[in-house]
Order: C-alpha cells, then structure tokens, then sequence
C-alpha cells in the first residue's frame, strides 16, 4: 500500500508542476530615431568697453585709444563683424573727425580701413576682439566753453552670420 501511495503522490505532484506557470525569459526591441536641430549663433558675451579719447586743440600728434569686447559663435559658423558708418566719425559736438578699426589684437591695426572683419565660430571659447579709435593730429574742433567740452557718441557694432 506504500506503494500506492507513493504513485499516487508523485502522480499529483507531476501533475500540478505541469500546470503551474514555466519560468520563461524573453526580450522584445524596437527602432526609433533621433532628430537634433541646432539653432547656430554667434553673441557678444559681456559688455563692450567704452572708448575714451582725449584731444587739445591744434594737437601736434594724433590720438588715440582702445576697447575690447568678446565673442563667440557656433563651431564652424562663417560670421563677419563690421562698425557702423564704415568707421569714419564726425563728432556733431567737437567737430573733430575720427576713425574707428576693427582687428583680432590689441595693437591698432596699420594702413587702410578695417571697419570690418570676418571669420569662422570657434565654440564655446569666446574670442578677443578690439576697436581702436584716431583722431587725427591738427584738428581744431569747436567748444563753446572755457574747460574741457566732452561729446558721447554711440556706435553700433554689428555680428552677421
């Protein structure tokens, strides 16, 4: 009968493993895409520093003076920088004439006009550039007052890419 009974127990225990849930792993995958869009830029990062430039009268030398300011653009992006005017001045103020240039360091750059420059967007590594003023030596220029006149004079510095 011990027997039987065995049989019967195996019998049964066989028959719930068949039913119970088998223990199957599986993975399923799929596709997709991704679609970047970069916006390129090119910004002025900080604020340009003003220019100041004294002059007597009848001045036997020319002068002058410099500013910084700094930029970046987009790696690879083909930009060009250029001063308004085409960097030729007349203060309405003093009357005294001058000249604006461009360059990439901080020594005035020599011979013709470079009111504008143009150049390829490093990255994030925002670059140097100056404006150098020059006033032109023997200029009368015209105050209407005893001490020093001083005339303010906004310019445009323009980044297109």
């Amino acid at each position: 009968m011990h027997k039987t009974i065995r049989t019967a127990a195996l019998a049964v225990s066989l028959g719930v493993a068949a039913l119970a849930p088998s223990a199957f792993a599986a993975t399923a995958s799929g596709n997709f895409t991704v679609s970047l869009t970069l916006t390129p830029k090119c910004e002025i990062t900080g604020a340009i520093g003003n220019l100041n430039v004294s002059y007597t009268s009848w001045q036997g030398v020319a002068s002058s003076g410099s500013t910084s300011f700094n930029m970046r653009c987009t790696t690879n992006l083909a930009y060009s920088v250029a001063l308004d005017n085409s960097g030729s001045y007349t203060d309405p103020t003093t009357s005294l004439d001058y000249t604006l240039k461009l360059s990439a360091n901080s020594a005035a750059p020599a011979g013709g006009d470079t009111f504008s420059m143009s150049g390829t967007g490093n990255g994030a590594v925002a670059e140097t550039f100056y404006v150098h003023a020059n006033l032109a030596s023997g200029q009368t220029g015209t105050c209407n007052s005893l001490t020093a006149c001083t005339a303010t004079n906004a310019r445009t510095l323009t980044i297109t890419y």
